[in-house]
């Protein structure tokens, strides 16, 4: 059953930011009431504009205002957009409200223990979405990948971004069929050949290609024209 609807608190961090319309600050206000309860923002700008009673060019700006200053983050679960608070934006909150005398001591405890829950959830979701995946769990793949991080670094080339790493992981296991063993040796290659990427390896076509059979009459011909 959902809560009767009250009103909005301000937070005071929000109310005296100087940086914000009125509108930015109620819209920021109701984010803030919203996620400290769920923990995230789900209403859409037709909604939000109803309810604020402004056009919904307006709450996109405001969105996009709030977002570029840091204090939001905003984010797509299939078609639904979700809103979180920037853990900037909890520290804020929280120190003005402990700074507040004027706030009985329960509330502020309370709000406190709420803010410190939000942090602690988004600091463990960055911890987990900034964290990357290898695509093979062995000490030896470990070892390998750890050598050809730091080989990049030794020769100075660009660190990996999260993202870059990834992917670089993703393209190696892909060229590499899956195979563990033939992952470990496309990059053990490519530190031996002072390369900057990792490559497939490619097999030594003189090796593998039987040659043709002569024929009799072939070899005669030729012995004959050598004379």
């Amino acid at each position: 059953m959902s809560k009767k609807f009250t009103g909005v608190w301000v937070p005071k961090a929000i109310y005296l930011d100087q940086r914000l319309t009125p509108t930015d600050k109620l819209i920021l206000a109701d984010i803030a009431s919203l996620c400290l309860e769920s923990g995230e923002y789900f209403k859409s700008n037709e909604t939000i504009a109803n309810e604020v009673n402004v056009s919904i060019p307006s709450v996109s700006r405001s969105i996009k205002k709030l977002t570029q200053l840091k204090l939001i983050t905003t984010h797509y679960d299939g078609r639904t957009r979700l809103i979180k608070m920037i853990r900037a934006l909890i520290k804020l909150i929280k120190q003005t409200n402990q700074n507040d005398k004027g706030t009985n001591q329960n509330d502020k405890a309370a709000l406190s223990k709420r803010l410190d829950s939000i942090h602690s959830s988004i600091h463990t979701r960055e911890q987990i979405r900034n964290k990357v995946v290898l695509p093979f769990d062995s000490k030896e793949f470990k070892s390998a990948w750890s050598m050809w991080v730091d080989e990049r670094k030794q020769k100075k080339i660009k660190k990996y971004t999260q993202r870059g790493e990834q992917g670089a992981l993703k393209r190696l296991a892909a060229e590499s069929n899956h195979n563990e063993t033939i992952a470990i040796e496309m990059i053990n290659n490519a530190i031996a050949r002072g390369w900057q990427g990792i490559y497939p390896i490619k097999n030594d076509k003189r090796n593998n290609t039987q040659r043709e059979p002569i024929s009799k009459e072939r070899a005669l011909k030729w012995a004959s024209s050598s004379q």
